[in-house]
């Protein structure tokens, strides 16, 4: 399934088509473009907010810090509340519940680095996953990750999760009828 078959202008609802040197995405019927910036569709282009450049300035650090051998209070606070002492163990009992050949798509907001869910997202060669995070140098760190693990199914967007419109939610219509399939199917 290609990017363009189910995401939308956040703008205007239109679709969206890549030109074709790959580097702007335009919407149809309109002069609105958005830069594809290594392979990163950029729907913040310009924006300099303190959370993304706070989050871009630590890009190259962000595993380190995020990934640490939890402390024992944590560990002890996570098992007590969530019923798992690690991050992995969460995202492998979320993505537990989907078929091994899910072949539907599959948003990850906010995506980060895919430090947790690139070894997962392996599992589900078939699906659309899409990504979404406001850090530009998050993006390009995960990107890179999952390139290196040869997932080809992942596709970035930088966005702002919080101020999506309705409409850039991706082509609902499409949506609703894989999910009413994916219903019908499963046991």
């Amino acid at each position: 399934m290609e990017l363009t078959d189910i995401l939308r202008c956040p703008e205007m609802g239109k679709k969206l088509r890549f030109d074709e040197g790959n580097t702007i995405v335009r919407a149809e019927d309109s002069d609105i473009e958005y830069p594809v910036v290594d392979g990163i569709v950029d729907f913040c282009h310009g924006a300099a907010d303190k959370v993304s450049t706070a989050y871009d300035k630590i890009a190259n650090r962000y595993d380190s810090v995020l990934t640490p051998r939890p402390r024992m209070l944590t560990r002890i606070c996570n098992t007590v509340v969530w019923g798992f002492s690690d991050d992995n163990t969460y995202a492998d009992t979320v993505l537990s519940y989907l078929p091994s050949n899910f072949d539907r798509i599959l948003s990850d907001v906010p995506v980060g680095t895919g430090v947790f869910t690139s070894p997962f997202y392996a599992k589900f060669p078939k699906a659309t996953i899409i990504g979404i995070d406001l850090s530009m140098g998050i993006l390009k760190k995960a990107r890179e990750r999952f390139e290196r693990v040869g997932l080809m199914n992942v596709c970035l967007l930088r966005a702002d999760a919080a101020k999506l419109p309705p409409c850039f939610q991706l082509d609902r219509k499409r949506i609703i009828e894989d999910n009413r399939f994916y219903e019908g199917t499963r046991s």
